[in-house]
C-alpha cells in the first residue's frame, strides 16, 4: 500500500509532465482513500498549473465522488466550479453548483453562491485585462442575470454598458441604458 507521504517523495523530484503521468499510473491503482484523493488533489493542481483547466475539472469530480463528508464534496465543487469558469464552460458550473448546492446547508449557501459570484468576477477581471471584451462581457452577462445585490447589479449594469459601447453591441447598450 502507498502512502501520501510516498506519493509526496516521488513527486518532489519530478517535472510537472513527469508528475502527471505518475499520478495518472496512481489514480489507476488501488489505493487507500485519502491516498486516492491526494493524487486527486496533485492532478487537478497540475493540471490548472499548465491551463488545462478542462482536466483539472475532472479530477477535481472524481475528488468530490470520493469524498465522504459534505463540507469536502462542496470545496472539492466549488475548486471544480472555479475550474470549469476558467475553461470558459459556464453550463458546467452551473451544473456543479447545483450539486454544490444540493449538499450544502442554507447557511453555506449563501457563501457558495459568494465565492462563485467572485470566481466568475475574477475570470472576467483576467478577459478585461487581457482585452478579450467579448468574453468578459459574456461572464459580466452571466453575473448581471444572478440574483445579487442591488450596489452590485448597478456595478455590473455600468460594465456591461461600457463593454456593449466599446464592442459595437449599440442594440443591447439602448436596451440596458433605458431599461432601470
Amino acid at each position: 500500500m502507498t502512502t501520501i507521504q510516498e506519493v509526496e517523495e516521488k513527486l518532489a523530484s519530478m517535472s510537472d509532465f513527469l508528475k502527471m503521468e505518475y499520478l495518472e499510473q496512481m489514480s489507476r491503482k488501488q489505493n487507500p482513500l485519502d491516498v486516492g484523493k491526494y493524487v486527486r488533489q496533485q492532478m487537478a493542481k497540475v493540471y490548472a498549473d499548465k491551463g488545462m483547466y478542462s482536466n483539472a475539472s475532472r479530477q477535481l469530480e472524481a475528488w468530490a465522488e470520493m469524498s465522504v463528508t459534505f463540507k469536502e464534496k462542496i470545496e472539492a465543487y466549488l475548486q471544480e466550479i472555479e475550474m470549469w469558469i476558467k475553461a470558459g464552460e459556464y453550463i458546467t458550473a452551473d451544473d456543479i453548483m447545483k450539486r454544490a448546492l444540493a449538499n450544502a446547508t442554507l447557511a453555506e449557501k449563501a457563501n457558495i453562491k459568494a465565492r462563485i459570484r467572485q470566481a466568475y468576477s475574477n475570470q472576467a477581471i483576467m478577459f478585461e485585462k487581457r482585452n478579450e471584451r467579448n468574453r468578459a462581457l459574456k461572464i459580466y452577462e452571466k453575473l448581471y442575470s444572478i440574483e445579487t445585490e442591488t450596489g452590485e447589479r448597478e456595478s455590473l449594469r455600468q460594465k456591461l454598458l461600457e463593454l456593449y459601447d466599446k464592442t459595437g453591441r449599440v442594440r443591447d447598450f439602448m436596451m440596458l441604458r433605458d431599461k432601470k
